[in-house]
């Protein structure tokens, strides 16, 4: 085990906040090396770097806590970490560089469960943050699961709400909203979604093709297309659009979501 590697010799399974500022100054260094290597690199934290700041939390939440475990294996589950560390990062009295790694400790492990919308809110240059980081909520809404997006500094309670709130709403009656919501860049505990849905939603169609001649001017193109040809002096039996290529372009300008054997459209 190197001098760096976070230590598994303690017998102490209590913890506090004392212990976990006197580890953060012993790590800070060390921490501070790693996110700027991540920031150099326009990438998130190393797995080292990562079990460092989760060692120095552990050193809060105790030796059984599921941050130690990572601290010592670099593994552990998702959501035990989650709620862990937000019980920090929601804690008034939690120095700012405590949250900073808090940000890029949750982002490591947004990024490696790959559950994540993506850094597309944030400034590249700057540290990231978990309420600007949009993650996947499984929510069940009577006997359907739907897959919804919310911002990483929600804590477990919020999202076990959210079904409720959804279900007032006439989300679970509502295969339009429910495509929607399924858009990685759409948080679901924004204040009016039935505004934002409104706003964004285009229409909706059986089949990807009826989307193409919907939204683009397919038949204009293949009128202009006859009259080109007749006023040549070319006869044309027809023309066949390329869907393919078509659904590609159509991709570009709209967000597409196949959802219940139907295609919602919904404005980028």
């Amino acid at each position: 085990m190197s001098e760096r590697e976070p230590g598994t010799t303690h017998n102490n399974r209590s913890g506090s906040p004392e212990r976990m500022a006197r580890t953060a100054g012993r790590y800070e260094n060390w921490i501070a090396e790693g996110i700027s290597a991540a920031r150099e690199a326009s990438s998130e934290i190393d797995l080292m770097t990562a079990r460092l700041i989760a060692h120095t939390l552990g050193r809060a939440t105790g030796r059984t806590s599921a941050l130690a475990n990572f601290g010592r294996t670099g593994d552990g589950d998702y959501e035990a970490l989650r709620d862990e560390y937000l019980a920090l990062y929601s804690d008034p009295t939690s120095p700012p560089l405590i949250r900073e790694w808090i940000d890029w400790f949750g982002t490591h492990l947004v990024q490696r469960e790959q559950i994540g919308s993506g850094r597309r809110f944030m400034n590249e240059h700057q540290a990231p943050q978990l309420d600007r980081l949009l993650v996947r909520a499984d929510l069940a809404l009577g006997e359907q699961h739907l897959s919804v997006h919310v911002p990483a500094s929600t804590p477990r309670d919020a999202i076990d709400q959210l079904a409720g709130t959804l279900r007032e709403l006439g989300v679970d009656g509502d295969e339009a909203m429910q495509a929607f919501l399924s858009l990685p860049d759409v948080n679901a505990l924004t204040d009016d979604l039935t505004a934002a849905f409104s706003a964004s939603y285009v229409d909706t169609f059986d089949r990807l093709e009826d989307a193409v001649h919907g939204l683009m001017e397919v038949d204009e193109w293949e009128k202009d297309i006859n009259e080109y040809a007749h006023e040549r002096g070319f006869f044309v039996e027809g023309v066949t659009p390329d869907y393919e290529v078509l659904i590609e372009r159509v991709r570009d300008a709209y967000d597409l979501v196949e959802w219940k054997g139907a295609v919602h459209a919904f404005y980028t």
